[in-house]
């Protein structure tokens, strides 16, 4: 798969976890938070395709028991690569 492919696939599974995505503009990374209840991914834009991916796949590896939900294998092979380092 290609970045744009996975990126698109992360977001999907986001919107099928009920994690709300927000792209916005700022000095940070990434990652998941909680605002009024409901979780919330929010994500600098201004990252290439590759940073964003390994945000991804870093906070879904961290936060979310993803063993009983349905994954392409090349998405599960990036989430289980996924490490701290890679941020």
């Amino acid at each position: 798969m290609h970045d744009d492919e996975v990126l698109q696939s992360f977001e999907k599974l986001l919107t099928d976890l009920e994690v709300e995505l927000r792209y916005e503009k700022g000095d940070f990374r990434g990652g998941i938070c909680r605002f009024k209840e409901k979780k919330q991914f929010i994500l600098n834009k201004n990252l290439n395709a590759n940073q964003k991916i390994m945000i991804m796949a870093n906070e879904l590896k961290s936060n979310f028991d993803l063993d009983n939900l349905y994954l392409v294998p090349a998405l599960r092979e990036v989430i289980g690569n996924a490490d701290s380092l890679g941020q």
